[in-house]
């Protein structure tokens, strides 16, 4: 995630956090989000800028499902999400 840039704000309609390249294969990639995409909600709680996108994400708990809002080409989508358990190496 990066910050929306003010400038942008007009442009989304509203403050976010801006999805700037995905890893693929990632969590996500896998959850269907694309460069571009502007997250304004991680289930009910608004997500003003990338430090509250990434808190909120980092607090489900795997398994759990849960919707993400965000604008796509100007237009608002709903994704479900439903994280995985953490890969732990030793």
């Amino acid at each position: 995630f990066q910050p929306l840039a003010p400038a942008l704000v007009p442009w989304f309609g509203s403050t976010g956090a801006l999805v700037a390249d995905l890893l693929p294969g990632g969590p996500a990639d896998l959850a269907g989000l694309l460069p571009g995409d502007v997250v304004l909600q991680v289930g009910d709680a608004a997500v003003p800028d990338m430090p509250a996108a990434l808190s909120r994400l980092r607090q489900l708990a795997p398994g759990s499902t849960t919707t993400l809002h965000l604008v796509r080409d100007r237009k608002p989508l709903t994704l479900a999400l439903t994280p995985a358990p953490a890969v732990r190496f030793h």
